[in-house]
């Protein structure tokens, strides 16, 4: 493909250059590149239209995007990176099979008019418009550290991710009064652009705002959530998976009266100033706290330290008085298998259950934050479909509630990422989906029971025939 040469940022170059460059990340099938030369008076520009590797859908072209300028960034020269990344299902030819570049030079003309910085539109000095743009400004410089962030900075190409996302989406929260989620950061990541968002959601308050707490009032997330405590019966704890709420092992204990079921939420969810200073668990749960100590090992430092406080609360206080039953589920697993190398270490007897978890490569190099970024993007709409609770009927409450779970589910994806899955020297009863044949477990542990269910990831604690299944095998094992 002979795109021709061109100056730019005084250098000259072949745009096929560049197309081949986006050819060999492995990112696209095929692109093209259109010079915009002095679009409307700005700066030259280079616009990549991309026909994607793989189905891609909307939410997650942004990240694909950054991944694929993160990659041209470390084989082309700066003047060559171009300023705009689209994503299209094929590229335009003319009758003669040849790229339609004259339309796709109209299409880039177009996309520069909405979301470039250089759009005319803002005038020379990019400053915001109304005090709506000015406060979002405003959040952003604080929140990354850069001055100055215009109303035409997108938030991700000025140094945020999806950790920071989250953030911003509380600030915009605090600061408009209003409901704001993390898709809609993905989406609109253009000042300009989140900014009309927030005037919509302004915009959509009534005048009236009825709810069932006040704004500033969170819901209640316990430290746990004993579901059943039926005295010389066994206790089962559960680790949830990376939304941290147990809310949806009501089922499980709800299928059966032959053990208690006790689920653990992320300490996230709870205030520092909430737990007692006397149990050793505050002092992990405060570790946490540190982005930078959020692992999936001290998280299980955490669970073990306050199920060993619930088994001293019913009289189980040493490790020769009573077995030491955990469940994980998905990303709970990976806790659970840790938490399970704590309490073997420590003398308990243990039956580990893991619940449709997987081990996978650590430090793949394809991971990149964006990707995990993409995975998170993924999960986190199924995930919150499955938390146990009706988000949409508890107001202010709801809004607050889903902010905190998306923040959770991110930093516990991104914790998950970068765990290795460790040697665990005793058995493993195993539920596994028809999709997660190949878990990865019997290298790592001594013996595995290996268990298959039918059903959904997600909802495999929502559907009769799995929780069954489930409960009959827990109970079997604890009561053999």
């Amino acid at each position: 493909m002979n795109a021709g040469q061109i100056k730019i940022r005084g250098q000259r170059l072949e745009l096929s250059e560049i197309e081949a460059a986006i050819h060999r990340t492995g990112l696209a099938n095929d692109a093209a590149v259109v010079h915009l030369k002095s679009h409307k008076g700005k700066d030259d520009l280079l616009i990549a239209y991309a026909v994607a590797a793989a189905p891609t859908s909307a939410s997650q072209s942004h990240a694909l995007s950054l991944r694929l300028l993160e990659s041209l960034r470390k084989t082309l020269p700066s003047y060559m990176i171009p300023h705009l990344v689209r994503w299209i299902p094929t590229l335009p030819l003319t009758p003669n099979g040849k790229v339609d570049r004259p339309q796709l030079r109209a299409r880039a003309a177009a996309a520069a008019d909405s979301v470039l910085t250089d759009d005319a539109e803002e005038g020379e000095s990019g400053e915001p418009e109304d005090e709506v743009e000015a406060r979002l400004c405003r959040i952003m410089e604080v929140l990354l550290g850069r001055i100055p962030i215009r109303r035409s900075s997108n938030f991700f190409d000025a140094g945020g991710h999806s950790l920071l996302a989250s953030r911003l989406v509380f600030r915009i929260q605090e600061a408009f009064d209003i409901p704001f989620a993390l898709m809609d950061v993905f989406h609109t990541p253009v000042v300009k652009a989140m900014a009309n968002k927030i005037r919509e959601a302004i915009a959509a308050k009534p005048i009236e705002q009825p709810s069932t707490a006040a704004a500033s009032e969170k819901f209640h997330v316990p430290q746990v959530l004993v579901f059943s405590e039926e005295p010389r019966k066994p206790f089962l704890f559960c680790v949830p998976m990376a939304t941290g709420l147990g809310h949806m092992f009501s089922a499980l204990s709800r299928s059966t009266d032959l053990f208690n079921v006790v689920a653990l939420n992320d300490p996230g969810y709870v205030e520092l100033d909430d737990f007692p200073k006397d149990q050793v668990s505050t002092d992990h749960a405060s570790t946490l706290r540190d982005p930078a100590m959020h692992t999936v090992e001290n998280q299980a430092k955490y669970y073990y330290a306050r199920i060993v406080e619930e088994l001293g609360r019913v009289g189980s206080t040493k490790p020769c008085s009573a077995p030491f039953n955990i469940l994980g589920y998905s990303y709970g697993g990976h806790v659970a298998v840790e938490v399970a190398c704590l309490a073997q270490r420590d003398g308990w007897a243990v039956n580990l259950f893991v619940l449709d978890s997987s081990v996978h490569p650590v430090n793949d190099g394809a991971l990149t934050r964006a990707k995990i970024d993409d995975i998170a993007l993924t999960i986190i709409p199924m995930a919150m479909g499955v938390v146990g609770l009706q988000l949409e009927d508890m107001g202010e409450q709801g809004v607050l509630l889903k902010r905190d779970i998306e923040d959770r589910t991110l930093t516990n994806i991104h914790a998950l990422y970068a765990h290795a899955m460790p040697r665990y020297e005793g058995h493993v009863t195993l539920f596994h989906t028809e999709s997660n044949v190949d878990h990865g477990f019997v290298p790592l542990v001594n013996s595995v029971d290996a268990i298959l269910l039918h059903g959904n990831h997600f909802r495999l604690l929502e559907g009769s025939e799995s929780v069954s299944v489930i409960s009959a095998k827990v109970s079997a094992v604890l009561n053999a």
